[in-house]
Formats: structure tokens, C-alpha cells, sequence
């Protein structure tokens, strides 16, 4: 196996803006099961048979399940992750937001969840960064204040349905409560997803 076309997407999928669903194999002519959408974290080389039991190089996929990046990680292991993360000014963000997507090798498990809610962070940090307090899809100021003085905006994946799991910079948005709650559940929140993509896309070039 080789890190190339369907491989290389899976690593590349957060990159292109793509949701990554997987499915269980049932068996010869069963059929599939949905599994649910995940995010890829890093991947693995080993050997191992293949379909005919010739030994051969396999690629293992460490895959985290959207909205359960830190469900394994107990509290005090995400605040000393959080409270490891510096401050840095807009283009030192940018710099580390980015840096997280890309194929990389690394080991699965607690390890997996631990790398991913760092980039995962590292793109929300950038972000909020970014809008400088103005959420960027009605683009008025942030609602009110955060108790250490920040602005208060949330995270929305342009992408997703769901907001969990690591996403380009190109497709989150930091925007305002209300603006949060209409795109999900409003009767023009197709169109105002849609508007987002595009104000997002014209500020985030691809790099």
C-alpha cells in the first residue's frame, strides 16, 4: 500500500474540506454499515497479508470519532494540554493552525485524541485570532465579553453538521451565537453557510 490517491485523501481529507464517513464491511454480499464521520489524525506502517496472504506493507488510518476528541482524555490532562499552549500574535496562529493538517505518521489511541484536540485548538485559537472580534458572518462586534476580556465567538465547521473534530482554517468560521443557531437551525441557514463558505474562502487562501 502506498500513500496515494484514496489513501493520500483520507490523510488530506480535513485539508480539501472534506467529511470523512466510514462503513463496516458486513461480509461478501451483506453489505455495509455506516459507522459514523471521523476525522484523521495520523497513520502507520505495518506488515501484514493480503487478500491472497502475501505479506505486504499496510497503512493503519488513526481515525477519532467527530465530537469525541476528548472523551477518553480525563480533565486534568486537557487543562495541561490547554495551559501548555502559548499566545501568539496572528500570523504565528496561522502558522501553527496550519502546520496540523498533512499527512503524518503517528500511533492511535489516547495518543491519537491528545494530538488531535492540540490541532484542533490550534485552529480554533487561530480563528477567533482572526475575526478580531467581529463575527465574521453578520460581521457585527462580539456580543459581549468572555471573563478574561475576550471576545465571546464560536467556533462553526462550514463543513460539517456537526462542530467536532479538526477542520482547515478555510472552512471554520468564528461568528456570534445568533448567527451560530440560525446557520443550524434557521430557515436560511443553508444559504447562510453558503455565505460564510464563500467570505471564508476569499480571507483563508489555499497555501
Amino acid at each position: 500500500m502506498q500513500l496515494t490517491k484514496g489513501n493520500l485523501s483520507i490523510a488530506n481529507h480535513a485539508l480539501d474540506g472534506r467529511a470523512l464517513h466510514v462503513f463496516e464491511s458486513l461480509g461478501k454480499g451483506k453489505g455495509q454499515k455506516y459507522v459514523g464521520e471521523f476525522t484523521y489524525v495520523s497513520h502507520s506502517i505495518q506488515r501484514g497479508p493480503d487478500r491472497e496472504g502475501s505479506d505486504r506493507q499496510i497503512i493503519v488510518f488513526h481515525l477519532v470519532p467527530v465530537g469525541r476528541e476528548t472523551h477518553d482524555l480525563p480533565p486534568e490532562e486537557v487543562e495541561e494540554i490547554t495551559s501548555a499552549i502559548p499566545t501568539l500574535d496572528l500570523d504565528e496562529a496561522r502558522k501553527r493552525a496550519l502546520s496540523a493538517f498533512g499527512a503524518s505518521e503517528g500511533i492511535g489511541g489516547k495518543e491519537a485524541k491528545k494530538k488531535l484536540y492540540i490541532r484542533s485548538r490550534a485552529v480554533r485559537d487561530y480563528v477567533l485570532l482572526r475575526s478580531r472580534g467581529e463575527c465574521e458572518s453578520c460581521h457585527e462586534p462580539a456580543p459581549f465579553k468572555r471573563i478574561d476580556g475576550s471576545p465571546y465567538l464560536e467556533p462553526h465547521h462550514t463543513t460539517r453538521v456537526s462542530d467536532g473534530g479538526l477542520d482547515h482554517p478555510r472552512f471554520v468560521g468564528a461568528i456570534c451565537p445568533t448567527c451560530h443557531r440560525e446557520i443550524h437551525h434557521g430557515l436560511d441557514g443553508k444559504r447562510r453557510n453558503a455565505e460564510l463558505t464563500e467570505y471564508l474562502a476569499e480571507i483563508e487562501p489555499i497555501t
